[in-house]
């Protein structure tokens, strides 16, 4: 049986990356258009989210430093994934024409 504590604390810690997400998207919809247009971006996004499917698992069955290291291997990439995706490939598509020139 899990407690309800490692629920409730799971569901917060997996959450909190979904809910950045969703706020980011809706707040400011152009700052996604250039990764949604991207063939790899929307591919990145459901990777991200089997990753926080595992992690979500890991969370839920581990104990201890399991679940310390499973927080911090799981949720916090895919965190600054939906922080910093966006603005990252913004800048590569800038950089490209610069890197290109001979």
């Amino acid at each position: 049986m899990i407690d309800r504590s490692k629920i409730i604390s799971t569901v917060v810690a997996m959450g909190f990356p979904i809910a950045l997400f969703l706020y980011s998207y809706f707040s400011s919809p152009g700052y996604w258009q250039p990764f949604m247009r991207q063939p790899f971006g929307v591919p990145i996004l459901i990777g991200a989210l089997v990753w926080l499917g595992i992690g979500t698992a890991v969370l839920l069955l581990g104990n201890g430093w399991i679940r310390k290291l499973g927080f911090v291997v799981f949720s916090v990439p895919v965190s600054l994934l939906s922080m910093l995706g966006p603005a990252i490939l913004t800048i590569i598509q800038a950089l490209g024409p610069i890197s290109s020139a001979k």
